[in-house]
Order: C-alpha cells, then sequence, then structure tokens
C-alpha cells in the first residue's frame, strides 16, 4: 500500500478485484470505508474479465505490475479513483499506467497525488527504467496530471497524446542492484523491551507504531545503546519468496537492555534468542529497502549454503541510520541455518 498526505492508494488481491468487479460495494466493506458511486465502463469491465484477473490469479506474474491499486481519501473515507500498471516492465524497464478519477471527486487533485506516489513507487523498483501513458487528445485534465509530473509528449495519433518519463538510465538499474556479500555472525540472546502490534504486509501499521514508541523511549533507562531496533517475528508458514500480503506477522519497536528490572507502562520485554545470521548492510533510504530484501529473499539465499531459520528477523538503526537520507545506513539481520541442518525450536 502507497499513502500519502491525503490518500491511501492499495493494490487489489484476486479476491478484492473479484469483489471490486461486482461492485456491490462489498469491497468498500471489506475495506470499512463508505460506499462509493462509481460505474464500471464497458471497457474496464473487458479489461477485468479478460486481462486482469487473470494476470492476477497467475502465480508466474508480479500482481502489483497487473491489478488495479483503488485510490481512497482520507478525508472522504470513500474510493475516488484507480490506477494500474499494464504488466511488467519489460526489457527495456519499461511500463505503462493507466488511471481514472471518479466523477465526482474530479477537479480536487487526488489523481495527481496518487500518480506522483506511483512514480516514486516506481523509482525504487530496479527494474523500472521508464513510464509511458496515453491520453485522449480531448482530455486536458488527464494530460495535465502527466505534464505537472514532467512527462513529455514523445508522439501522438489522430486521437492520442502518448507520454514518456524517464527514471533512471539503465546504468543506474545495475547501481541499484544490491550487490553485496553479508557477514555470518553468531547472535547472542538479547534482552529487549519496547511496543509491538500485529499488522500485515498491505494493513502496514509500522508508522504508527514508531510513532508511538519514539516519544517513550528514554523511559527505558536501561538501554545498552542508543541504537534502536525494528524486528519482525513471523510464524512458521510466512513465504518470504511468494508471501502473502495478508499474512499477519508481529512487529516491534524496541532497544536492548541489560535487564527486566524496569519496564515502563505499556512496554513489553522479547527475549531475542541466540543463533546463526546473515547480516546485510542497506545503504539508501529506508523507502528503498524492498530492492535489499528482494536481493535477499530472490538471489542471494538461493545461491547461498543457508535457508532462513525460524527466528526473529531485525534491523539496527544505528548513528548511520538516517531514514530517508540517500546517505543512510540500517543493519539488516536475516536468522540463517545451513541446509540440511536441524530446525531450531
Amino acid at each position: 500500500m502507497l499513502e500519502t498526505n491525503k490518500l491511501r492508494i492499495k493494490p487489489l488481491t484476486y479476491p478484492q478485484l473479484v469483489k471490486y468487479a461486482r461492485n456491490d460495494n462489498s469491497l468498500e466493506e471489506e475495506f470499512k470505508i463508505k460506499a462509493s458511486s462509481r460505474v464500471i465502463s464497458p471497457e474496464l469491465k473487458d479489461a477485468l474479465e479478460h486481462t486482469i484477473l487473470p494476470n492476477v490469479s497467475d502465480p508466474t506474474k508480479n500482481y502489483l505490475y497487473n491489478t488495479l491499486w483503488t485510490i481512497i481519501s482520507k478525508s472522504e473515507n470513500q474510493m475516488v479513483g484507480d490506477i494500474c500498471i499494464v504488466g511488467e516492465p519489460n526489457t527495456e524497464g519499461e511500463i505503462e499506467i493507466g488511471y481514472g478519477t471518479y466523477e465526482d471527486y474530479r477537479g480536487k487533485g487526488y489523481m495527481s497525488e496518487a500518480v506522483g506516489a506511483m512514480i516514486e513507487w516506481a523509482k525504487s523498483e530496479p527494474d523500472v527504467l521508464l513510464i509511458v501513458a496515453a491520453t485522449d487528445k480531448n482530455n486536458i485534465a488527464s494530460y495535465r496530471i502527466l505534464e505537472k509530473h514532467n512527462f513529455r509528449k514523445s508522439d501522438e495519433t489522430e486521437s492520442l497524446f502518448h507520454w514518456r518519463l524517464n527514471l533512471k538510465s539503465k546504468q543506474t538499474r545495475i547501481h541499484l542492484e544490491p550487490i553485496m556479500e553479508p557477514r555470518i555472525e553468531t547472535l547472542k540472546t538479547k534482552k529487549l523491551i519496547g511496543k509491538r502490534l500485529t499488522m500485515t504486509m498491505e494493513e502496514n501499521k509500522t508508522i504508527e507504531l514508531w510513532r508511538n514508541f519514539m516519544p517513550r523511549r528514554k523511559e527505558i533507562t536501561n538501554a545498552l545503546s542508543s541504537d534502536l531496533i525494528s524486528m519482525q517475528v513471523y510464524d512458521n508458514s510466512f513465504d518470504f519468496l511468494h508471501f502473502n500480503i495478508h499474512h499477519a506477522f508481529e512487529k516491534w519497536a524496541a532497544v536492548e537492555v541489560s535487564d527486566f528490572d524496569i519496564i515502563p507502562e505499556g512496554m513489553e520485554t522479547y527475549t531475542l534468542p541466540s543463533g546463526l545470521y546473515a547480516v546485510f548492510i542497506h545503504q539508501g533510504p529506508a523507502s528503498e529497502g524492498e530492492r535489499t530484501f528482494r536481493y535477499i529473499f530472490e538471489t542471494w539465499i538461493p545461491q547461498s549454503p543457508f535457508i532462513i531459520d525460524a527466528r526473529p528477523h531485525f534491523e539496527i538503526l544505528g548513528e548511520k541510520y538516517k531514514h530517508d537520507d540517500p546517505s543512510s545506513e540500517e543493519e539488516v539481520w536475516i536468522p540463517v541455518r545451513l541446509k540440511n541442518s536441524v530446525h531450531s525450536i
């Protein structure tokens, strides 16, 4: 899910697309938002039936590049439009976007903000080099959005303008691929104090968690350092290669402590067990962390002598951590064990 000041932008899963296509407000009920007045055009209905739904149901395709992303206004608490990507990046790193604002919500700037958010997301995708779009020549509002976000007209037909936005060069794509060799380290048991929330990848509550924790972290008087620990506790069925965005996990905002003698009200303790970890360095903005995790789970793990072990994953946010600063660094600790070794209990 993408989030801006005014919007939440949700990529729809297959079951959610089915509800969207039914247009009976069952999707709005699932999202706990107000009923909408959206109308599904014959063209969109045909695309849903013959292209979007079949592609999203295909496990070999990345559904984020094939589904509808529905746009929800925070203030209205309603769906106000949709944006989509028409397939995964081609060999040139090109993706095409399409979008539409529901009639009652046009002229409020929602789609411009949504397109901006999609552009920022695409910048963090290593395989995406450029975005293209097509607009009807008579739809001035639509192509004004593209002009605002620095798209350049690349071609035109009798009825359409074609637009192009270069995000990065092929050389940049090579640079963005994280080429990193982790250090392998045996972690000693750690005592942690902090706060936790249960969440999913779709309903990510990380910002809420840290907003609740940070103002109170100095109440933890026995912290061993100023380092922050962001920890994820997954159950044994979590699939890191083909994860389910609805699969719940537990996330902690915490610090390491010397003991559990004093626990601030409303906080909890966690004993992080000892074990073997692969420790990676993520360099760059925290918002681009996905590329590092993709490299770890899709490239490094399959090629290494290790598999993921059933212990918590965590990141250490130390003095070099600067959130979304390009020079930021954080340590990413992935629990591992040698292939064919005994599973941790």
